[in-house]
């Protein structure tokens, strides 16, 4: 990156940008905007209210996301890069009525969950688990 005055011209992204680094902004609205080329690294959003945002190629890597509210929402086109040794984790999180459409599921490993109801492919899996133990 190139500094110049309070703009910045970043490489990676190929944009010029505002140097705005290292600022705080407190109660803000920021309804309606739109934001493109936005470089929000080892930033923290808090009490944040994304209603009905569009969210496109973001790069969400290594990224703590705690109490967050997803009714409604549809989350499409989620990739876990090679370069990520580990998954994604989800802790202690209400997925009631969840749908999985088209997902690789491949070793996902689920622990001390409530699976009252989950079913694959229409199969309920307490049925398929006490005619395994059975």
């Amino acid at each position: 990156m190139s500094n110049n005055s309070n703009k910045i011209f970043d490489e990676g992204l190929g944009f010029e940008l505002e140097n705005r680094q290292g600022e705080e902004i407190h109660e803000a609205t920021l309804k309606s905007s739109k934001w493109d080329g936005v470089d929000f690294r080892e930033s923290s959003l808090l009490h944040v209210n994304f209603e009905g945002s569009k969210l496109e190629h973001i790069n969400f890597s290594n990224v703590k996301v705690n109490w967050i509210q997803i009714g409604g929402s549809t989350f499409e086109n989620i990739v876990r890069p090679d370069i990520y040794a580990s998954g994604a984790m989800f802790k202690k999180s209400d997925l009631t009525n969840v749908t999985f459409e088209e997902c690789n599921l491949q070793n996902v490993n689920i622990l001390n969950s409530n699976i009252e109801g989950l079913k694959i492919n229409g199969i309920l899996v307490t049925d398929l688990l006490e005619k395994y133990n059975s």
